[in-house]
């Protein structure tokens, strides 16, 4: 695997694909679909949504 040098290497990351009329309503629909993820680490014990949305098309 190759790394963004900005990328912090432990971290683990996931796609969520979705379908649209345009690009636009796919990466909605996708957003959509990684919020309702639940998320659980060996240092935060109880499962949580995640709520990075710096790379987001819709707030």
């Amino acid at each position: 695997l190759a790394y963004h040098s900005g990328w912090i290497v432990e971290e683990r990351m996931g796609i969520a694909l979705a379908m649209g009329d345009n690009a636009f309503d796919a990466k909605r629909k996708a957003e959509v679909a990684a919020h309702k993820i639940m998320i659980r680490t060996a240092a935060e014990r109880e499962w949580r949504g995640q709520e990075e949305k710096r790379m987001h098309v819709v707030e």
